[in-house]
């Protein structure tokens, strides 16, 4: 194929049509080895490749120690409830939280004080749980079972 046009370029140069300059630029560029395209030339990764460095990157805010009324909270209260010490003794069941109130929260020593009426299979009772942390565990202790 290049050697057709090699010929095609001699015959424009031969009948006067191209000047001796511009047939040797035209067959530098006919002769130079061409490097064939790559999936990785142009554009088109970039924008996915910049996204995901900004998502890899960007600062994320802490999560927070739980409030009372999270769902991961409730699951702990229910745990301690139903999984508890005595809970092979009275099998208990927690149905429900009602009016969760907090009663102190120190962020220091990540930790709070919680306030509720728990609805257990045995009937209602006001129940009261601190919630800490300790070495990256949260733990629980709830009275009035």
């Amino acid at each position: 194929m290049d050697t057709d046009r090699l010929t095609k370029l001699t015959e424009l140069r031969q009948r006067g049509l191209l000047t001796e300059a511009e047939y040797e630029d035209q067959k530098r560029r006919l002769l130079k080895p061409r490097r064939p395209r790559t999936r990785w030339t142009g554009w088109w990764w970039k924008v996915p490749a910049l996204l995901f460095l900004l998502w890899l990157f960007w600062p994320r805010a802490a999560t927070g120690f739980p409030s009372c009324t999270a769902s991961s909270t409730r699951e702990l209260v229910r745990r301690a409830v139903e999984e508890g010490p005595a809970s092979g003794v009275t099998r208990m069941k927690l149905l429900w939280l009602d009016e969760i109130e907090e009663v102190s929260y120190d962020a220091k020593a990540a930790e709070r004080y919680c306030t509720t009426v728990a609805t257990l299979n045995a009937g209602e009772r006001g129940i009261t749980w601190r919630l800490y942390q300790r070495g990256g565990t949260l733990l629980i202790n709830v009275n009035g079972l």
